[in-house]
């Protein structure tokens, strides 16, 4: 008897297919339905742990998780096409990020923590990328303009904070703009 061991994913896949497969119209079959159900029966499917099937390193592969990278994929994607194509403002033309720029988003994206809200963007109209978070009444703004970021924290207030020329390495985001970040 020959053992396959499987996820579970993998295994009620299997299961899936073996139950439908009859169903349908197969013209090229060569061996009997029952030639089969006994190469299928001298098989012992066992369902195994797998030693991560975490997708996302440090995290579950919930719904909550997937449906957040799909929005840091989106975003990636917007700014991949204000790179390419840019975003029409007025009839003067398209404003678009520099390549720089796009790559460095790409990167800040990738690097947020799991519990940052996820900003709106925009380009800023001279090759950098605007960022805004709002919580609590409160605006943060970030420009990203190649590698470096210019943040505004607790923008419009009178209690307004502006941290300017901040270096991203394309790794690790300055503990200063995540603290200023909203949580999701």
């Amino acid at each position: 008897m020959t053992d396959i061991s499987m996820t579970g994913g993998d295994l009620r896949s299997m299961r899936v297919f073996s139950e439908t497969a009859y169903k349908l119209p197969w013209r090229t079959r060569r061996r009997s339905r029952s030639g089969d159900i006994e190469l299928r029966e001298s098989l012992e499917l066992t369902e195994t742990e797998s030693a991560s099937a975490a997708v996302f390193p440090g995290e579950a592969a919930t719904t909550d998780t997937i449906g957040r990278e799909r929005a840091r994929d989106a975003l990636v994607d917007i700014v991949q096409k204000f790179a390419v194509y840019g975003l029409s403002w007025s009839a003067e033309g398209a404003v678009k990020i520099s390549s720089e720029t796009a790559n460095a988003a790409a990167a800040f994206f990738h690097a947020l923590p799991a519990r940052a809200a996820l900003p709106r963007i925009s380009p800023d109209g001279e090759g950098g990328l605007l960022m805004a978070w709002e919580t609590r009444g409160d605006l943060v703004v970030a420009v990203l303009a190649g590698w470096r970021i210019h943040l505004v924290a607790a923008a419009t207030t009178p209690r307004a904070r502006y941290l300017d020329d901040l270096l991203f390495d394309g790794e690790q985001i300055p503990r200063v703009i995540l603290e200023s970040i909203p949580a999701r």
